[in-house]
């Protein structure tokens, strides 16, 4: 475990801005295809919005949460894995364009529930009946692939990768110069020898994480994306919803201080550069799971929700990303930005 030397120092005057904006602001309903007032007071309308989610499946609580996607009207969206489960890809490709129509960009990274080992479904024809809508993506579509946003004058790269997932074709791993590794370097490097000004890593299972199952992923590769100053990390697997403060490094067996910046509790604001925060949210359908509470690693949580089902959202502006978790209800349950 490295840890780092030098504390980050967030100045107390931001943060007194920051919570006076969030009271002003409070939790109100979303505007139905429209943006928040929090939207509107960083600079009016943001460029793009998205929304993520992971573990789909195709029950009642999936449709609500699709047509939660629907009504926020995104410029695109992630799949954080787990789509179909028991249902079949071509049928749980309908259903989800049945609610979210023919036109949204509805990005696929793999689950291990989609890997086609072991009887689980196959990303290979979930990649056929839900393909990629972008203009250009850099790699597998549904296993490891990246691509800027919007495809003129990017401002944010998005990276998915698939760690500890095993496919009918072999297993994605990230060991320290491995193939995967080199790629993974090669995607964070160009975006920044390019200019683009937002980065942000995803991929199924996590690291850090308050659920039963522990680090899956390898903490090397997390502290790896934290190193690279990836802004914000987004994982699926765990059902429930998790959001960690701004890290610069972490440890899952004690919480050290000088890794993370506190931010303004559960309304923060971040400085650009000053770490990464990290998302999980599998609250895409399938019944939630409890959350795993007091150990010392909790404490590197800003936010937190075993009992919403509900999508991420980010918005990006000029000098601005501002990340929300939306319940089915349309309430703001949680709420970030990190100013440039």
């Amino acid at each position: 475990m490295k840890k780092k030397h030098w504390k980050i120092l967030f100045i107390s005057s931001v943060c007194v801005i920051g919570v006076a904006l969030f009271i002003f602001i409070g939790y109100q309903k979303y505007e139905n295809k429209s943006y928040s007032t929090l939207g509107k007071i960083m600079k009016g309308e943001p460029i793009f919005t998205f929304t993520s989610v992971g573990d789909y499946g195709a029950s009642e609580k999936t449709a609500e949460v699709l047509n939660l996607i629907n009504d926020l009207n995104p410029d695109f969206h992630i799949a954080l894995g787990d789509f179909g489960y028991e249902t079949d890809e071509e049928e749980w490709c309908r259903f989800t364009r049945d609610i979210i129509g023919e036109d949204l960009s509805f990005e696929l990274i793999a689950g291990n529930h989609d890997s086609g080992m072991g009887g689980e479904k196959s990303v290979s024809k979930y990649v056929k009946c839900m393909p990629s809508m972008m203009p250009e993506i850099s790699g597998i579509y549904g296993e490891q692939y990246y691509f800027d946003y919007p495809s003129d004058n990017p401002v944010l790269r998005i990276i998915l990768i698939s760690p500890d997932i095993n496919y009918e074709g072999g297993r994605y791993d990230y060991d320290e110069k491995s193939d995967n590794w080199k790629w993974l370097e090669y995607s964070i490097d160009s975006a920044r020898d390019s200019g683009i000004k937002w980065l942000i890593a995803g991929s199924h299972k996590p690291c850090l994480n308050l659920g039963s199952r522990g680090c899956e992923i390898t903490e090397e590769l997390e502290e790896y994306l934290i190193d690279k100053k990836v802004d914000v990390i987004l994982h699926g697997h765990d059902h429930n919803y998790q959001r960690t403060k701004q890290l610069s490094c972490f440890d899952e067996s004690e919480y050290l201080t000088d890794c993370a910046t506190e931010g303004c509790g559960k309304d923060s604001l971040y400085d650009k550069n000053g770490g990464t925060v990290i998302i999980t949210a599998g609250t895409g359908g399938r019944p939630l799971y409890d959350l795993v509470l007091g150990e010392a690693k909790t404490k590197y949580f800003a936010s937190f929700d075993d009992g919403s089902y509900g999508t991420i959202r980010v918005s990006v502006y000029e000098d601005v990303l501002a990340g929300e978790f939306i319940d089915i209800r349309g309430q703001i349950k949680d709420r970030f930005l990190i100013k440039n």
